[in-house]
């Protein structure tokens, strides 16, 4: 994952619908917590499936070489970037939007930041686990 180049250049719209109280967004539900939908603005559930549809829109299953995506009970995929990142995305991003109603843009161009800083972080992550299991004897060099 660590050659990630962005697949969606497209920014995400989030929007809060008074008549029926409502979220709504521009990349498909992949519902993990949530069957009744997307919300933000507070930890939970909601902003919980917002994140990782998000994720998943950016970075969908089988992208960069991912040999087996998450499939849930329901049926939904997702890759499992979006599913391992979705909690930090949600706690950063998705948590921190007011929750009054309106219209949030979270721009391609800083959810793709977010995820290239992710997959560097993962991949120093997987480095040392590496080097670390070469050095126990447990690999070959």
């Amino acid at each position: 994952m660590g050659n990630f180049k962005p697949l969606r250049t497209t920014d995400v719209t989030i929007v809060r619908s008074t008549q029926p109280d409502a979220v709504y967004a521009n990349v498909p539900h992949i519902v993990d917590r949530s069957p009744g939908g997307f919300e933000y603005g507070y930890v939970g559930a909601g902003p919980h499936d917002l994140a990782l549809s998000i994720l998943n829109a950016f970075v969908p299953p089988f992208y960069c070489g991912e040999q087996k995506p998450h499939i849930f009970d329901n049926g939904h995929m997702c890759s499992g970037f979006a599913l391992r990142w979705a909690d930090d995305f949600k706690d950063e991003v998705t948590d921190r939007l007011p929750r009054e109603a309106g219209e949030y843009r979270l721009t391609a161009e800083r959810i793709n930041r977010w995820i290239t800083f992710k997959m560097a972080d993962q991949a120093e992550a997987n480095d040392a686990v590496t080097a670390h299991m070469r050095e126990a004897g447990k690999l070959c060099p």
